[in-house]
């Protein structure tokens, strides 16, 4: 679960390319908060591996996909890599206003697709020291979280480095408590399908409501 080099992470000093990223340097999170990076990594994946396989191949969210200003800008991500989502409408599924939902299903929203095969294309993964949720062009979208999905897109020396860094033992990655509720691929089409029908957005402001929301898209 990573980042494809370009996207923007905010950090106190503003929005630096993930690939400049290094431990120790600061991000902000959605809720404000400075965390520090621990770990950084790098996936290469060539252009045949992506003709091969076309969950290796990103995800791009276009602006305003998920609602007004979120993305503020286009953001790649590869497929399984999880995106915040908010509305009354995640509540009725998780029993939570918020969600993480993988970037591959989000395509059937308008401004949000799967990516042809690119050349060069490297993924950049960020580790804290727990899981949390980074700020990119306004949208929340995770840090990296040990569990069988996201490891596999790293090779096993990166994922040894990983373990020794950040003190956990592989074997218990499992454990690692998940920042917000997650939903399964099929949980989320079906979230993009009511979203589409409704006419509301995937991500309304905290301070918003879905009733409104509905007014206006029905005004």
């Amino acid at each position: 679960m990573c980042f494809v080099t370009g996207c923007i992470i905010a950090t106190p000093g503003g929005g630096r390319p993930v690939e400049t990223l290094a431990s120790g340097d600061l991000v902000l999170t959605t809720e404000g908060r400075a965390e520090p990076v621990l770990w950084v990594g790098t996936s290469r994946i060539s252009w045949a591996e992506q003709m091969s396989n076309t969950r290796k191949r990103p995800v791009r969210i276009g602006r305003d996909a998920l609602g007004p200003g979120v993305p503020e800008r286009a953001v790649m991500l590869s497929p399984q890599h999880r995106v915040l989502v908010r509305s009354r409408q995640v509540k009725r599924i998780v029993g939570e206003e918020e969600a993480l939902v993988p970037a591959l299903a989000l395509t059937g929203l308008p401004g949000v697709r799967a990516m042809p095969s690119l050349p060069g294309l490297d993924y950049v993964h960020i580790a804290c020291a727990r899981h949390t949720l980074l700020l990119v062009e306004g949208a929340g979208v995770e840090s990296i979280l040990p569990e069988p999905l996201s490891l596999q897109e790293m090779a096993s020396a990166q994922r040894v480095d990983l373990a020794e860094t950040l003190g956990w033992a592989e074997a218990r990655w499992h454990d690692h408590q998940r920042v917000r509720p997650t939903l399964s691929v099929r949980k989320a089409e079906k979230l993009v399908e009511r979203s589409i029908r409704s006419r509301i957005p995937l991500v309304v402001p905290k301070s918003g409501s879905d009733d409104t929301d509905v007014q206006q898209a029905s005004g």
